[in-house]
């Protein structure tokens, strides 16, 4: 019964109504007894109990249930139990198999609408050897459903297989498929399960277990079905941005969702960034696809923090929900943006600044995406992730591999022979071909370490990858860094997992694997000697070209041998390991040797448990106590001591000039009062913590940037802006200060006003700065010069004027001279003046302060940078080359604490006002506990 209600004051006027539904079970529980059917017997049939049970209602139910698929319908009467209404009836199963799965019994409901709803329960039954044991129903995605098979005997082996169109592909554990052989009970027998960690549609099919005992198979069968949910979501709009620059309040925008065809009935809706309304969708089949199209309409009026959005959420018949967004770029009046421009037949729309577009479109033969970034004005480079065709079904296939599908040797043969196939025709500069490959060696890697991979893929699996190293990793370093270290560990794990039996090794042009078996190991592979002894079991060794450079390397002035080493053991028991390698001399002047293996948690190279020699005819021998890969760094120093040295320099001297400038700014801000008297001293504080605030910003920039190889490409370009203009805002306020000092002492009768000084020093310390980094930056840009250099997030230098750096060396020169001018102007002034008005003591104490000031700041300040610049115009191989970096690195790094000592502690006012500061503070507390005397208390009332 509905009410509705109408309350004037406290009258209330309704009105009812009956609403009648007819009804059908939301919920219809089946039950048989047995559980299972036993035909073991030879008996032609066996009788099952089943019933159906729901809850009680007053519709009037016509209720008939049925076999398997069969047409013919038995009614069913219904007798009330505890409230609910329970169905039985005797079902007769035949013993006689002609089911793929298993028989199954149909309840269906029917109400006074004609409406219909059924209910179904399978019903196990064990026809012979083989029973499985499997989900009855679909089961929901992403869940780990598992399946068991039992034997009543003991095979000689058993397995697990899937069919999907007709194909059968084997299972072996992976990343999703776990096998378990000891599921055994009492009485069973043998037995083997399967679980499906994760299910999605790709395992969706008819599970086959099988027993194999001689040349016999006993299998059984049984269908896995899966509530799905789009694996893929395609998002795609057209057009690609939205123009609202033109005043319209808004813009129709076409949006499309494909997906992968699917027998699974979904609920489709779209949605607005955060609006809860929910518009349903509906699907056109095209190519084997689901696409959903609609329009939306973007208001041109910006109430985003980023940018508008569109949600496109599926759910499937267990209500499970997936969701996939679109982000859409809209250029609104007076945005920045990058101009729509068509580069290699590609078309990239005008874009606002932030914004990434994708194109998922490939040259013919390719698959994948490509997309570009607009900064600013300025358009980024182009992300090509476009895959040759080929290669991207060899990913797939190591993908299923990993997986535990389609594990076997005849897979892992088609995987590798694939990689080597598209190796030998990749495109030295593709880097989307070199990424999809060092996948699949990660797969198959992967894969190694759960099932055997035979040794039959060796030649197609080391040439492929010495093809690789062959190409050109045209990338940013920090993916690079990533990319080379994970090609190094897949193929130093597949070297180690991959067993040999009869192989004799592998030679290609830069990666040369060879085996030992006897006891006193002797090998040479690319002329880098190899000697160990084993006991027992098979030395692996390969050595690699062409990765050592791609490799991250923190050891400052090092330069990496052009070979590393891998060393591995199979089947050997030995306690301890120790291995000889002797290295050809390689690198030339470079004297100084320090054996490292490459440390896979770090990512970098380690010298634990190695030392180096050097041998009568230059070689160096590295003696290691453990088998990782192996290479030898080289520097003209003693490198571990001579580095480490240098980052504790840099870090300690960095962390006290931030800590002494931060007391510096609190001491300003307690005395400001008492040090600004005059124009002059107002002047010189105001310039003072301009300095400190941008030393401050420069060393925090400095100080996050330590360690430049761990930094992503972006991070290093922010940081090199920050550096550059934070000092180069401290120079231009060094220049005001000097030149606000030559000004006051020189026109003597023309006194400076704050207002002037405020306008000249703000174009000077604020504006310059950021004309001339701005300038420098979009002149790098567009002569294509480079703007900062990725190993050191520092301005480029290539050599002398030549570079970014000038930008900053040339400026900063200028104002060092004109310092050092000015100040000796000035003392030439203040010598030659006999007397000093009294008037202007104060001005005179302060420009004293000034000079003393520049004095050191001019030295300290300019000298780091002079001697920075020697630093990079000085060969490394010069003697000089050492002391002039320690001494450019201890100079630069402790700026701040000279600061603070030339400015504070010798100012006689500043230490006036902090001992007034705490005298006040420690006599408000004693005040509280203690009497006045009473001859202080008369002064005090005399004074008032």
């Amino acid at each position: 019964m509905y009410e509705c209600e109408f309350t004037t004051g406290s009258v209330r006027y309704t009105a009812r109504a009956q609403l009648n539904v007819a009804l059908l079970p939301d919920v219809i529980t089946m039950e048989t007894s047995p559980l299972t059917v036993d035909c073991l017997q030879s008996q032609t049939s066996v009788d099952i109990n089943i019933s159906a049970t729901i809850q009680q209602s007053t519709e009037t139910y016509g209720v008939w249930w049925s076999y398997s698929n069969d047409t013919e319908m038995n009614q069913l009467y219904n007798t009330s139990a505890n409230g609910s209404l329970v169905y039985t009836f005797i079902g007769t199963i035949i013993c006689q198999k002609v089911f793929v799965c298993c028989p199954y019994v149909n309840v269906t409901f029917k109400n006074t609408k004609g409406q219909e709803t059924s209910a179904q329960v399978d019903i196990p039954v064990i026809y012979g050897l083989v029973t499985i044991f499997f989900p009855g129903t679909t089961v929901r995605y992403k869940s780990s459903p598992s399946l068991k098979c039992t034997f009543r005997e003991t095979p000689d082996s058993a397995g697990w297989n899937l069919i999907q169109n007709n194909q059968s592909f084997t299972l072996n554990s992976g990343s999703v498929v776990k096998l378990n052989s000891s599921c055994a009970t009492s009485g069973t027998g043998s037995c083997t399960e399967i679980t499906i960690q994760g299910v999605t549609g790709d395992w969706v099919g008819m599970y086959e277990c099988e027993f194999t005992t001689g040349s016999v198979r006993y299998t059984a069968r049984a269908q896995l079905n899966v509530a799905l949910l789009p694996d893929v979501i395609t998002m795609e709009t057209s057009p690609l941005t939205v123009d609202c620059s033109q005043s319209q309040t808004s813009v129709d925008i076409n949006i499309s969702a494909t997906i992968q065809e699917s027998t699974e009935t979904y609920g489709v809706w779209w949605s607005y960034s955060n609006d809860i309304v929910m518009n349903q969708l509906y699907n056109t089949s095209a190519n084997g696809s689901l696409v959903y199209t609609f329009i939306g309409t973007i208001i041109c009026q910006k109430v985003f923090v980023c940018c508008p959005y569109v949600n496109v959420t599926f759910k499937n018949t267990k209500g499970q929900e997936t969701s996939a967004q679109v982000d859409i770029p809209v250029i609104y009046d007076g945005s920045i943006f990058c101009d729509g421009i068509v580069t290699d037949g590609d078309d990239w729309p005008k874009t606002p600044a932030g914004a990434t577009v994708t194109i998922n479109t490939c040259a013919v033969g390719r698959v994948g995406y490509k997309s570009r970034t607009c900064i600013g004005p300025i358009w980024q480079d182009v992300y090509d992730n476009c895959i040759n065709q080929e290669l991207n079904t060899v990913l797939k296939q190591a993908n299923n591999f990993q997986k535990g599908l389609g594990d076997s040797l005849e897979m892992a043969m088609n995987i590798f022979e694939g990689l080597f196939k598209s190796s030998e025709s990749a495109s030295s500069n593709n880097i989307a071909d070199i990424n999809a490959s060092i996948e699949v060696l990660r797969f198959m890697a992967t894969a190694s370490s759960l099932n055997n991979i035979p040794e039959e893929v060796l030649p197609n699996f080391i040439n492929a990858s010495s093809n690789l190293l062959q190409m050109t990793w045209n990338v940013p370093p920090l993916i690079l860094y990533n990319v080379s270290s994970t090609f190094l560990q897949s193929v130093d794990d597949l070297v180690k997992n991959i067993r040999v039996n009869t192989s004799q090794g592998v030679n290609s042009t830069n990666i040369d694997l060879r085996f030992c078996s006897s006891s006193k190991c002797t090998l040479s592979v690319f002329n880098v000697g190899v000697e160990m002894i084993i006991s027992n079991g098979i030395l692996k060794t390969a050595a690699v070209r062409n990765l050592t450079n791609k490799l991250r390397n923190n050891y400052n002035h090092t330069k990496p041998s052009k070979l590393l080493l891998s060393a591995t053991l199979q089947d050997n028991n030995d306690s301890s390991t120790n291995i000889i390698l002797d290295f050809p001399d390689d690198w030339q002047t470079y004297s100084k040797p320090l054996c490292v293996f490459w440390n896979t948690t770090e990512e970098d190279w380690s010298p634990a448990g190695c030392t180096a020699y050097n041998n009568d005819n230059g070689r160096t021998m590295c003696v290691c106590n453990h088998l990782t890969p192996f290479s030898v760094l080289v520097s003209k120093d003693e490198i571990s001591a001579y580095s480490s040295i240098l980052d504790i320099i840099t870090n300690v001297g960095l962390s006290v000039s931030i800590f002494s400038l931060l007391v510096f700014l609190t001491i300003e801000c307690l005395v400001w009062s008492a040090v600004v008297k005059t124009n002059l001293a107002h002047f010189r504080h105001t310039a003072m913590v301009n300095i400190a605030v941008f030393l401050l910003l420069a060393d925090i920039s400095m100080l996050a940037s330590t360690r430049p190889s761990s930094l992503p490409d972006s991070w290093c370009f922010f940081l090199t802006i920050c550096k550059h203009l934070f000092y180069l805002a401290m120079f231009c306020w060094m220049l005001c200060l000097c030149i606000m000092l030559v000004h006051q002492l020189i026109f003597v009768f023309s006194p400076l006003r704050k207002r002037v000084f405020m306008f000249v020093s703000s174009i000077v310390g604020y504006a310059l700065p950021v004309l001339i980094v701005g300038s420098s930056y979009v002149y790098c840009k567009y002569t294509n010069i480079p703007y900062y250099n990725v190993t050191t997030c520092w301005l480029a230098y290539e050599s002398l004027f030549v570079g970014s750096i000038q930008s900053f060396l040339l400026p900063v020169g200028t104002i060092i001279f004109i310092n050092i001018l000015s100040m000796l102007v000035v003392i030439v002034t203040m010598v030659n003046s006999q007397v000093v008005d009294a008037s202007k003591a104060d001005d005179m104490n302060t420009a004293k302060g000034i000079v003393k000031g520049l004095a050191v700041l001019t030295p300290v300040s300019g000298v780091t940078w002079i001697i920075g610049f020697l630093q990079l115009m000085l060969d490394e191989e010069t003697p000089t080359f050492v002391a002039v970096e320690f001494l450019f690195t201890i100079l630069n790094s402790f700026q701040g604490i000279c600061i603070l000592v030339t400015v504070h502690f010798k100012e006689e006012k500043v230490w006036q006002k902090l001992s007034k500061i705490v005298n006040v503070t420690f006599r408000g507390k004693s005040c509280n506990n203690t009497e006045i005397p009473l001859e202080e208390k008369s002064s005090t009332t005399n004074k008032a």
